[in-house]
């Protein structure tokens, strides 16, 4: 398929290729399988298609003339099948009985046993309900020039991410014709022991396999993060600390990773990118995650070739100032003070405005996205209400850090006090909690000021020995060494 940039290209050739004269070979290599692709089957999904699906007959056999059946093609979704596909030439009528018995006796064979089968010839698509009595009369039939207008609706019935919840729907519908003919009401609540058994057993292999699809979302994520921490440099790292995000170790490696790919003589300025994102004007508006990032930024580089200096310097600065509480500092101690209602604040009133609009449009989302999907983009993309409302919390806190003015002790200490007002006036949120583990709504840090209790976290880790540290080099006893130092001047009782 190389050479199509996109699927509606993709499609629009096979809707105007000529196969005139073609055998079955070319319609099944050149027609169906690009169509098997765009349906969501084939190379680089969990649902694979078996080319060909080969059956070795057991007595009694079916008239067919072979002990063996090959079927063109079985597409599977997680390793179930659900139909079967047959390849016949364009010339050839897809309604004859001799085509549709056979397509028929290779679907309905019990070790096939699939409600769909769909026959094609590159003229056109046929799709056949074998569940309903009317079986050779197409449920679907799509000419090869409607593929483009009309993919939707095949889609709809054979689409890796729906053809399962199609099957399902139309074996509901048989099952009421069959409890309507019932005079025996035990009937019908031995249905319902029947379908609960059924559930209650593929239970486990549903969630195993939500489970696999999350956790690949997840492990997609963290990638997609690494390299956009590769893309965006220890500038972009520091801009995204300086807001809500609680900084990760293994944030805090990459970061020192980048500075340490640099030429010695070129990683002290690496110190000065990192606290630049909090100027604003002649303003320095840095975050307590910012804080964070740059004391272990800074522990990790301590022994390092050209910044060992600036390391040790930045470190005991960061850890002094927690410890004495930023007394030296007043602007950025009230700075602090407002961070911490801050955050609450535009997390509570968010909450309170924002969620029932936030749930409707995740709903809306989860009726439109198949279940795949939608899985996916709740870790990819934050398709959740509380990803959602997060993100709306942390572009407001953003937006209000780097606008307030004058940014001063006096007009700080002033923001907080209303601040905290407002906080108290506002009615408690519902269900739907925001921030991070441990930190609801962001109200922890209200509560239980994080600057020196954080601060010697940070450097505790780095001077245990009984950690093991990813990111462990040649310069690990220089970092605990002096790690241990800063923990005995600073926190003695730590």
């Amino acid at each position: 398929m190389t050479g199509f940039s996109s699927p509606p290209q993709l499609l629009r050739a096979l809707a105007d290729n000529d196969f005139s004269g073609h055998d079955e070979q070319a319609i099944r290599e050149q027609w169906i399988y690009p169509l098997l692709m765009l349906l969501g089957y084939g190379l680089g999904t969990p649902n694979t298609v078996d080319i060909p699906f080969k059956v070795e007959l057991a007595a009694p056999v079916r008239a067919l003339g072979s002990r063996r059946w090959e079927i063109d093609y079985r597409p599977t979704v997680h390793g179930v099948g659900l139909w079967i596909i047959e390849a016949k030439r364009p010339d050839e009528d897809l309604f004859s009985e001799l085509h549709l018995g056979q397509a028929w006796g290779y679907a309905t064979h019990p070790r096939v046993d699939v409600p769909l089968m769909v026959l094609a010839n590159g003229v056109r698509v046929c799709v056949f309900d074998l569940t309903q009595e009317g079986w050779d009369e197409p449920v679907l039939e799509i000419a090869q020039s409607e593929l483009p207008e009309r993919f939707a609706e095949i889609e709809a019935v054979l689409g890796a991410r729906q053809v399962a919840d199609f099957v399902r729907r139309r074996q509901l519908r048989h099952l009421r014709q069959a409890l309507a003919a019932q005079l025996d009401d035990e009937a019908l609540e031995q249905t319902v022991e029947d379908v609960r058994a059924i559930v209650d057993e593929v239970r486990p292999e549903v969630l195993a396999r939500r489970k696999t699809v999350t956790s690949d979302a997840w492990d997609e994520y963290f990638r997609r993060e690494a390299r956009r921490g590769q893309e965006i440099g220890v500038w972009g790292l520091a801009f995204s600390a300086n807001g809500l995000n609680v900084i990760t170790n293994g944030e805090i490696a990459q970061c020192v990773q980048m500075i340490l790919k640099r030429p010695p003589s070129e990683r002290p300025a690496a110190f000065d990118e990192m606290l630049s994102v909090a100027r604003v004007g002649d303003t320095v508006r840095q975050t307590f995650s910012l804080r964070v990032l740059r004391l272990g930024v800074a522990l990790r580089c301590v022994g390092c070739d050209g910044c060992d200096a600036v390391a040790r310097e930045t470190a005991e600065n960061l850890v002094r100032e927690a410890a004495e509480g930023l007394r030296t500092d007043p602007t950025a101690a009230a700075a602090h003070g407002f961070e911490r209602v801050l955050a609450p604040l535009l997390a509570r009133f968010v909450l309170v405005r924002n969620t029932e609009a936030a749930k409707a449009a995740v709903e809306r989302a989860r009726r439109t996205f198949d279940v795949e999907r939608f899985l996916r983009a709740s870790v990819l993309d934050g398709l959740s209400a509380e990803g959602m409302l997060s993100l709306t919390v942390a572009l407001w806190f953003r937006q209000v850090w780097t606008r307030f003015e004058p940014w001063t002790p006096q007009a700080l200490g002033a923001a907080t006090e209303a601040a905290s007002a407002a906080l108290n006036e506002m009615p408690v949120p519902g269900d739907v909690r925001i921030g991070q583990i441990n930190n609801a709504n962001h109200e922890t840090h209200l509560e239980s000021d994080p600057l020196g209790p954080g601060t010697r976290n940070v450097v505790c880790e780095v001077a245990d020995p009984k950690i093991i540290h990813s990111d462990d080099g040649p310069a690990l006893e220089s970092e605990r060494a002096f790690a241990a130092q800063l923990l005995k001047t600073y926190f003695p009782d730590a």
